[in-house]
């Protein structure tokens, strides 16, 4: 079992090599990165996974500092639940690094972390082959490309550590020439040494002082397209020389800065097209990282291959069924709106074809920052006015930004050099076809960034697509996750009636329910 109990606490149970289970305890508890012992998520993942206690070998530990109370409390609640069980503390960018790697389906790759902080260091490089992680460079928590993009989100108004996709959303609507002098002076990379280096001289608080009184006057889109110039113009120099050195260029990506998808986009197209980026590259990854990492070492020491599996999907959370969902809609007396369906997902695809907003709750919850059709809301992507009452509903600002899940056989109609990008982790542009056809998620960049469905893949929720392209020619839908501005996914079938009567949807397809206004 893989618990972290830091930023995004969260329980993983790994079995044979396989993530057999994951969640992130904010789903449970309804506070966005939910910090401390995940209590609800490892009773979650043995809840449905069927698994019991006295089966786990070992507990995988991610991240090795925290604050001694918070030490104490995790220790001996570890030990209250698995008594006899060897813990094993893995580090914070180990945990990062492992996660990537042991689910990327290569025995060989470069391997790359990159964040604010974590145990000291803030960015790492390391070669993964034959079921081995080494480590080749690294970067300390003080000299952060992390951390510079972190203070960079919190001058300009939005909680750090969280809403750095909004700077990365609002980039596009500025220019970076203004003021791109000034924030280039901010960070730097040592070449010789392979690592950033901080120019400001400080971090934290003092960082975001600093930054304010040699940024003042200039606009927010301005410093957010400069920002982002910078983040995107250090990285790739760097992984362009790790590659050039280590002659590797497969490349596996984990840490906060890879939810950045635009600097993936230019990853995959300037420094190596074969790049896997971990679906949960934030902190809330940590545990499946750590759990990965301990099988392995486990395997290793027995003599035993530990080469990576290829991670098959995310829909790794609990789900729920009809007895669950009829006790939430008792519980918030909807009884008398709700509709039982044999073919719910026909009923959402013609709702979507008649213009309204359809959420789609079904099967286990995906892990991880992005909806991809269990906990999904959905609309036409051809018209671009839905995005505007999308983000009034969801209560985002106007410059945000909507995604796409697209048939992957529609892809290159769609997307310039488009490929497989199941995880909605990679941004593309769009074609011109694309730019006609699906508007209202495409961003003001002329990028996107998809889910692609193969045949095969979640049957239910393909078919829909496949309906909306049989009607109307797209082989897309427009789908952001089911949750208000600020909360996290929803999680249970009390957690979506809320969000529902909220106005979020106009319809919410519940199981094979579905309930109206």
């Amino acid at each position: 079992m893989g618990v972290c109990d830091g930023h995004d606490a969260g329980a993983a149970l790994v079995k044979d090599g396989v993530v057999v289970a994951a969640a992130s305890e904010e789903r449970f508890t309804r506070v966005k990165h939910q910090r401390g012992v995940p209590r609800n998520a490892i009773h979650e993942v043995f809840r449905v996974t069927g698994l019991s206690f006295d089966e786990v070998d070992y507990v995988a530990v991610g991240g090795v500092f925290r604050r001694l109370k918070r030490a104490f409390q995790l220790e001996e609640y570890l030990l209250k639940l698995f008594p006899g069980v060897p813990q094993i503390y893995v580090d914070h960018h180990l945990c990062h690094a492992a996660s990537a790697y042991r689910t990327c389906g290569w025995d060989r790759a470069l391997i790359v972390t990159i964040d604010a902080a974590g145990d000291g260091l803030s960015a790492t490089i390391s070669l993964g082959k034959s079921g081995e992680i080494v480590p080749l460079y690294q970067s300390s928590a003080y000299n952060s490309v992390g951390d510079f993009f972190a203070s960079i989100t919190e001058l300009l108004g939005f909680r750090p550590m969280s809403d750095e996709a909004k700077v990365a959303c609002m980039a596009a609507h500025g220019d970076a020439s203004k003021c791109y002098d000034v924030v280039r002076d901010f960070i730097d990379l040592d070449v010789k040494g392979l690592s950033f280096r901080n120019r400001l001289g400080v971090v934290g608080v003092e960082a975001v002082k600093l930054m304010r009184e040699k940024l003042e006057g200039f606009s927010s889109f301005d410093i957010a397209a400069a920002a982002q110039r910078r983040l995107e113009e250090l990285v790739l120099s760097l992984l362009g020389r790790v590659v050039d050195e280590v002659g590797e260029r497969r490349i596996v990506f984990a840490g906060g800065i890879a939810a950045n998808v635009h600097l993936n986009m230019r990853i995959k197209k300037e420094v190596s097209r074969d790049l896997y980026v971990f679906p949960h590259m934030g902190d809330g990854g940590l545990c499946v990282g750590a759990a990965l990492e301990v099988w392995a070492r486990m395997r290793l020491v027995d003599g035993k291959d530990a080469k990576p599996r290829q991670l098959e999907h995310v829909f790794l959370g609990p789900e729920y069924g009809d007895e669950s969902i009829r006790e939430a809609f008792k519980r918030y007396g909807v009884e008398g709106k709700v509709e039982f369906y044999d073919d719910i997902d026909g009923v959402v695809a013609d709702l979507l074809l008649k213009g309204f907003v359809v959420g789609r709750f079904s099967g286990r919850m995906e892990f991880g920052p992005r909806a991809l059709g269990n906990r999904s809301v959905l609309a036409l992507p051809t018209d671009k006015r839905v995005v505007g009452d999308l983000n009034r509903r969801k209560g985002r600002p106007w410059w945000q930004p909507f995604a796409p899940t697209i048939l992957y056989e529609r892809v290159e109609d769609y997307l310039v050099d488009g490929c497989y990008a199941p995880f909605m982790t990679i941004a593309f542009r769009v074609t011109e076809r694309g730019l006609e056809e699906i508007p209202a998620v495409v961003h003001v960049d002329g990028t996107t960034r998809p889910q692609t469905v193969k045949r095969g893949e979640c049957p239910e929720y393909r078919r829909i697509i496949e309906i909306v392209e049989k009607e109307v020619g797209v082989g897309a839908v427009l789908n952001t996750s089911m949750n208000i501005h600020g909360e996290p996914i929803v999680c249970s079938p009390s957690d979506a009636i809320k969000t529902f009567k909220r106005g979020l949807m106009d319809y919410l397809a519940i199981g094979n329910y579905l309930l109206r206004k």
